[in-house]
């Protein structure tokens, strides 16, 4: 009845609260680890966030899931995820200088830094 609706609505709520939390901390570490220098870290959290996107979303992909393990199996490769709308995007990758031969290269230029 009602009663069963509404305590799903406050169970889904929660959740999507919750989650909002999770993936707000994550982003927040991050740029913590980037702006402290600390690249590993950011790795890590790069591949639990694509973790979370993967388990806790549904937004990723097979071919998604293999290129970012096959990526973290590079020596060089920090961390991996996917990036974009999901159901197939994209994937970028923290690596150290020349870990990667494929793919695009970005690095910061002109002035460019991290934000919070």
């Amino acid at each position: 009845g009602a009663g069963n609706v509404v305590a799903a609505k406050k169970k889904s709520v929660h959740a999507a609260e919750r989650d909002t939390r999770r993936v707000v901390g994550l982003r927040r570490a991050f740029v913590e680890a980037l702006a402290g220098g600390d690249v590993v870290a950011a790795g890590r959290l790069m591949d639990a966030s694509h973790e979370s996107l993967r388990a806790d979303y549904g937004v990723s992909t097979d071919v998604l899931d293999a290129l970012c393990g096959r990526l973290r199996a590079t020596p060089g490769v920090l961390g991996a995820r996917l990036t974009g709308a999901g159901f197939g995007g994209c994937v970028v990758a923290l690596c150290r200088p020349d870990a990667i031969s494929e793919g695009w290269r970005v690095r910061a230029v002109g002035g460019a830094h991290v934000v919070g």
